[in-house]
């Protein structure tokens, strides 16, 4: 492939901005039994229950293939959030995940308007939307473990998560 050809990207970032615009039209889940309902409408595939814990999340496989590692998180019992990882790469210098950032943030900017909040350094970026009381926000993770990040959560249990976990800032997916 010649260097200024842009890598092929999978799955296509206009099917997963496509499930994204599904899943923030839709209710967003409270109960495990909503949960549940969602991710049967979205064709995700429950690999694992969240753990008791809510630092353990529960896995998830999506419709986009198996390029595609999916992950959610519960507070208080009820459904917080999802992310999904993408593009991922072991290789420092493969251009896929920087690619698969940039084509996410102008299509996600396409349907949601511009981030609210941009941040991170020019090789690590990251891009952030607030849409109908969700929290949607995405990074570009650099080096050796190369990849995209978008990550769904209700703004107001992230709030509560965020405050009530301050004295203890432990891993969280």
């Amino acid at each position: 492939m010649p260097e200024d050809d842009p890598p092929v990207l999978s799955p296509d970032p206009a099917e997963v901005v496509v499930t994204i615009t599904r899943i923030v039209a839709a209710p967003w889940p409270t109960t495990d039994g909503e949960r549940r309902a969602m991710f049967s409408e979205m064709a995700f595939l429950e690999r694992s229950p969240a753990g008791e814990s809510e630092r353990t999340p529960g896995v998830f496989s999506t419709s986009l293939g198996d390029q595609v590692d999916g992950y959610w998180s519960t507070f208080n019992g009820e459904f917080l959030g999802l992310n999904f990882f993408l593009y991922l790469s072991p290789d420092p210098t493969d251009p896929k995940p920087r690619a698969g950032y940039d084509a996410l943030r102008r299509l996600l900017s396409d349907a949601f308007g511009a981030p609210r909040e941009e941040w991170g350094p020019a090789h690590m970026p990251a891009s952030a939307w607030t849409i109908r009381g969700l929290s949607l926000s995405m990074y570009c993770h650099g080096g050796g473990n190369g990849g995209v990040q978008v990550g769904l959560e209700h703004a107001e249990r992230t709030a509560a998560y965020s405050a009530a976990h301050a004295a203890d800032p432990g891993p969280r997916h």
